[in-house]
């Protein structure tokens, strides 16, 4: 089953507040994942952003992608949440 992920999402534009968009493709859409410093920094150090910036919002917005990937889906969230 397909999932859409929209990533690095800049909130400041207008893209981001238009997410709800992405529905019309009938297919699974997670939160978004939002363009963080934290995820650069992370793998320039070769770190994964949990272990590099623990409790970051980097850090849960890709635990909340892994929860829905995990559920099979069916934790599926507002798309323009976070």
């Amino acid at each position: 089953m397909p999932i859409i992920v929209p990533y690095r999402i800049d909130g400041r534009t207008t893209i981001a507040r238009e997410l709800f968009r992405y529905e019309g493709f009938g297919e699974t859409v997670s939160s978004p994942i939002h363009m963080r410093p934290a995820f650069a920094k992370a793998f320039g150090t070769g770190q994964r952003v949990g272990d590099f910036a623990p409790g970051s919002a980097a850090h849960r917005e890709i635990d909340t992608l892994a929860e829905l990937v995990a559920s099979g889906f069916s934790a599926v969230r507002d798309p323009a949440g976070l």
